[in-house]
């Protein structure tokens, strides 16, 4: 392990990237950072080099030799995705920690609104708005934008607001301290899940008091899973037998799986039969997602006719389902302006990043 100079003082926040061989995104999102941390104290950042092939601690030194205050931490060799994360968590000094993807953007402008937000408020979870891309990174789509901080009391309405994506990393920020001091399960149960995360936003989730939900896009995310990423296990069997067992209570569980069910597996069922269709392949998905969804009656309902119709079939049927969504979505945005009951306040925040 390698640092430059780091306060001997507990920081606010730990930004800890985990990374392998994506050299040339971890550049460009340094590059933005970098001016972000600029004579920040309450900012610890790490990076944890998984054995990267590539030029990664090339691209570290040159931001290092450049002033950026950092700890940079190379493992002999792959040690697996899970692993990392969970050596980030474990090594972080922050109160709060925000594991960040290396294949992701930090917005400019962005982390002053964070670090505020933290300072001023004791928070167990803070879930930040992201917008995603398929292919590059095009800063001037987020510029201008209005961000609007809400400060929420309840752990369902959180979870609502959050939905799936609680299992995006770099969309959640969590309070380390109170999750190692609540912690029931043993994190290293998690490695090779895929879903290593969600153990410390579960246990944030199952002692919760009080979040942030952030809206606006203070996050840039890529999609970049590889093609032999199998979404339907991940995001079936695992997805659900992990919130079983690390989400204790039942209203909970139930709003996140049904969340998945609407949105997330929809989306990701129709891209696998875009690319692969062939009866196999949807015998095999048929077969992994019921085994993991077949209680719950929104997969029937969403789900199913996309693995089991005919391509062109399943093309309208996931068209209908995001017509679902949008009126819903509408729907639960006009009963929130009409019963705010769960939100304490809100926190007007603006900014306008620019691209670097």
């Amino acid at each position: 392990m390698t640092q430059t100079s780091q306060s001997s003082e507990q920081p606010l926040l730990t930004i800890a990237i985990p990374t392998y061989n994506r050299s040339r995104c971890l550049a460009q999102l340094l590059e933005i950072l970098a001016p972000q941390l600029a004579g920040e104290s309450r900012i610890e950042l790490v990076i944890s080099d998984n054995a990267s092939p590539d030029d990664t601690s090339t691209v570290v030194a040159s931001f290092r030799g450049k002033g950026l205050s950092l700890i940079y931490d190379r493992e002999e060799k792959n040690i697996g995705p899970d692993a990392n994360f969970l050596k980030c968590f474990r090594e972080a000094r922050g109160k709060y920690v925000w594991i960040f993807g290396d294949d992701d953007i930090i917005l400019p402008g962005s982390l002053r609104k964070v670090l505020d937000l933290l300072s001023e408020n004791e928070c167990d979870l803070i879930h930040v708005g992201f917008l995603g891309s398929s292919g590059t990174l095009v800063l001037e789509r987020f510029s201008c934008v209005q961000i609007k901080a809400e400060i929420i009391e309840n752990s369902s309405e959180m979870v609502k607001r959050a939905n799936h994506s609680l299992s995006f990393i770099s969309a959640n920020i969590v309070n380390r301290d109170r999750v190692l001091a609540n912690i029931e399960r043993p994190l290293d149960e998690l490695i090779g899940t895929n879903l290593l995360q969600l153990g410390w936003v579960y246990t944030a989730l199952n002692y919760y008091i009080r979040g942030i939900h952030i809206t606006g896009p203070l996050v840039a995310a890529r999609d970049s899973a590889t093609p032999d990423f199998d979404f339907v296990r991940v995001f079936g069997p695992k997805f659900v037998s992990i919130t079983d067992r690390w989400l204790n209570e039942p209203k909970l569980r139930k709003i996140i799986i049904n969340s998945v069910l609407k949105t997330f597996m929809p989306f990701c069922l129709i891209r696998s039969r875009r690319i692969r269709n062939d009866c196999v392949n949807n015998l095999s998905t048929e077969r992994v997602a019921s085994s993991a969804f077949r209680r719950y009656a929104l997969y029937w309902a969403y789900n199913y006719p996309i693995i089991t119709l005919p391509l062109w079939m399943a093309e309208f049927y996931w068209k209908f389902v995001q017509i679902c969504n949008t009126l819903e979505r509408r729907l639960r945005q006009l009963r929130i302006i009409m019963k705010p009951g769960t939100i304490r306040r809100t926190l007007a925040l603006q900014t306008k990043p620019r691209a670097h």
